[in-house]
């Protein structure tokens, strides 16, 4: 798999965007606190997915597309957006069939529009209790969402078709 350097800071837009022959667990340092708008999208030779403790931005479709990683995404408890915003950016994990557990922490205040539509193995989502918007489509067509799902007590949006077909998701 790709080896990031210690001391890297950022990867910017679009920088490994399609590389499919990226293969293995990603693992970034924890000096990475800034991921650009599709920095890895398309990558879906990507079978794991460890982000850096120290990362502060997850933004536009930063792993749209990698239908390879698996198993559990934990999102640091360091992720903020736009210096004051915490959020999953727009698509950020856009059709990434193989994830099956995510767990945000309550740093995170607004889950972005198809931030993990179409996740289809996705079956257990744990909600960070500073979140406040769920936005448009986010978890739309994961099917396999099968949980009693808890919303957090300030949560005051949830916008337009976020959960819509998740058949399966009780509460």
């Amino acid at each position: 798999g790709l080896s990031l350097p210690d001391g890297m800071k950022s990867i910017q837009n679009g920088a490994f965007s399609g590389c499919t022959g990226l293969s293995g667990t990603l693992r970034f340092p924890d000096s990475i606190t800034y991921l650009g708008d599709e920095a890895f999208s398309g990558c879906s030779g990507l079978t794991g997915l460890k982000l850096s403790e120290n990362l502060e931005s997850v933004t536009n479709s930063a792993f749209r597309g990698c239908t390879g990683i698996e198993g559990e995404l934990v999102i640091p408890d360091k992720v903020t957006y736009l210096g004051y915003t915490a959020e999953i950016g727009t698509g950020a994990f856009l059709n990434n069939t193989s994830v099956s557990k995510i767990s945000l922490p309550d740093t995170v205040e607004k889950i972005g529009v198809n931030a993990f539509r179409s996740c289809g193995s996705l079956k257990e989502v744990a909600l960070g209790s500073g979140l406040v918007e769920i936005g448009d489509y986010a978890f739309y067509q994961c099917r396999n969402l099968t949980q009693n799902l808890v919303l957090p007590e300030g949560l005051k949006t949830i916008c337009t078709y976020a959960f819509a077909e998740c058949e399966y998701i009780t509460g």
